[in-house]
């Protein structure tokens, strides 16, 4: 996931509203860009099931992500595709590449917080261009212009409505 400036602003209420201990009005959690058909939509980390993950957005976010490899025993009904490009259009993707792709948001019927990961390789760099749906993923693939590498990767990176 890619750092960006835009920061999720929280409003934190106490645990027990009688506790004296001080705590954090609010907290600010940094969120990832990606498409959603053919949008930006914007996404907080909050847990992944493997550790290079964790650590990878850990790093390129500067706030702590979880660590739960249970994800990965999620059915593939309860998981949305989220598609990371590993070469082709230069970005503010994961890998710096173009931003990634989710199949759904919060709005959607189907909306699912937990992404499996998918890494999307163009089969000739020089054809690369910019993919924002699903859709448009699935149609290069049928085409033979990229390759789709499935994972048992997967987060929970729900969607958040930024205004």
């Amino acid at each position: 996931m890619h750092k960006t400036t835009v920061l999720f602003q929280m409003a934190l209420q106490p645990l027990n509203k009688t506790s004296t201990d001080s705590y954090p009005h609010s907290i600010s959690i940094p969120v990832s860009k990606g498409y959603v058909n053919g949008n930006i939509s914007f996404f907080i980390a909050t847990d992944a099931s493997v550790k290079e993950i964790v650590s990878s957005v850990s790093n390129t976010t500067n706030f702590s992500i979880n660590y739960a490899p249970s994800l990965a025993n999620t059915s593939e009904s309860s998981r949305q595709q989220g598609y990371v490009f590993t070469n082709g259009v230069v970005g503010e993707g994961p890998a710096g590449y173009q931003l990634p792709v989710a199949s759904s948001t919060p709005d959607s019927e189907i909306y699912i917080p937990l992404f499996a990961i998918n890494y999307v390789k163009w089969n000739d760099d020089s054809n690369a261009r910019v993919l924002k749906s699903v859709d448009e993923i699935t149609k290069a693939q049928n085409n033979g212009e990229i390759s789709i590498t499935k994972t048992d990767i997967v987060i929970n990176s729900p969607g958040v409505h930024m205004k």
